[in-house]
Protein backbone atom coordinates (compact mmCIF):
# COMPACT_ATOMS: atom_id res chain seq x y z
CA UNK A 1 0.00 0.00 0.00
CA UNK A 2 0.84 3.32 -0.70
CA UNK A 3 2.85 5.12 2.42
CA UNK A 4 -0.36 8.20 3.81
CA UNK A 5 1.16 10.40 5.95
CA UNK A 6 -1.43 11.72 9.21
CA UNK A 7 -1.01 14.12 11.92
CA UNK A 8 -4.27 13.48 13.68
CA UNK A 9 -2.37 11.50 16.67
CA UNK A 10 -5.08 10.63 18.46
CA UNK A 11 -6.36 7.86 15.74
CA UNK A 12 -5.61 4.03 16.64
CA UNK A 13 -3.75 4.05 13.47
CA UNK A 14 -1.35 6.86 13.47
CA UNK A 15 2.22 5.86 13.72
CA UNK A 16 5.64 7.29 14.58
CA UNK A 17 6.59 9.67 11.44
CA UNK A 18 2.59 10.58 10.73
CA UNK A 19 2.67 7.54 8.69
CA UNK A 20 -0.95 6.03 8.89
CA UNK A 21 -0.78 2.07 10.16
CA UNK A 22 -4.47 1.08 8.72
CA UNK A 23 -4.69 -2.07 6.46
CA UNK A 24 -7.02 -0.18 4.61
CA UNK A 25 -8.03 3.44 4.19
CA UNK A 26 -11.98 4.40 3.37
CA UNK A 27 -12.36 7.17 0.98
CA UNK A 28 -15.93 8.42 0.28
CA UNK A 29 -17.59 11.37 -1.33
CA UNK A 30 -17.19 14.93 0.45
CA UNK A 31 -19.92 17.01 1.44
CA UNK A 32 -18.23 19.94 -0.06
CA UNK A 33 -19.12 17.95 -3.60
CA UNK A 34 -22.79 18.03 -3.34
CA UNK A 35 -22.57 22.07 -2.64
CA UNK A 36 -21.04 22.20 -5.77
CA UNK A 37 -17.76 23.36 -4.14
CA UNK A 38 -14.36 21.89 -6.73
CA UNK A 39 -12.02 21.04 -4.06
CA UNK A 40 -12.05 20.28 0.26
CA UNK A 41 -8.75 20.76 1.64
CA UNK A 42 -7.96 20.43 5.53
CA UNK A 43 -7.57 23.32 8.11
CA UNK A 44 -3.71 21.84 8.57
CA UNK A 45 -3.03 22.22 4.90
CA UNK A 46 -0.82 24.88 5.52
CA UNK A 47 0.94 23.48 8.92
CA UNK A 48 1.86 20.23 10.33
CA UNK A 49 0.87 20.32 13.82
CA UNK A 50 -0.54 17.53 15.32
CA UNK A 51 -3.99 17.60 16.49
CA UNK A 52 -6.17 15.14 17.92
CA UNK A 53 -9.93 14.57 17.02
CA UNK A 54 -12.49 12.59 18.68
CA UNK A 55 -14.87 11.49 15.48
CA UNK A 56 -13.94 11.01 12.26
CA UNK A 57 -15.81 13.99 10.81
CA UNK A 58 -13.16 16.11 12.63
CA UNK A 59 -10.87 14.72 10.36
CA UNK A 60 -10.35 14.30 6.61
CA UNK A 61 -10.36 10.84 6.89
CA UNK A 62 -12.95 7.77 7.24
CA UNK A 63 -10.85 5.41 8.71
CA UNK A 64 -10.19 7.50 11.78
CA UNK A 65 -11.06 5.26 15.07
CA UNK A 66 -9.66 7.34 18.26
CA UNK A 67 -6.95 5.63 20.37
CA UNK A 68 -7.57 4.74 23.77
CA UNK A 69 -6.84 6.37 26.69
Amino acid sequence: MTEVKCVVDSCTYWGKGDVCKADTIMVKTSPASKAGELYEFAEELGGRKKKGADTSSETCCETFRPRER
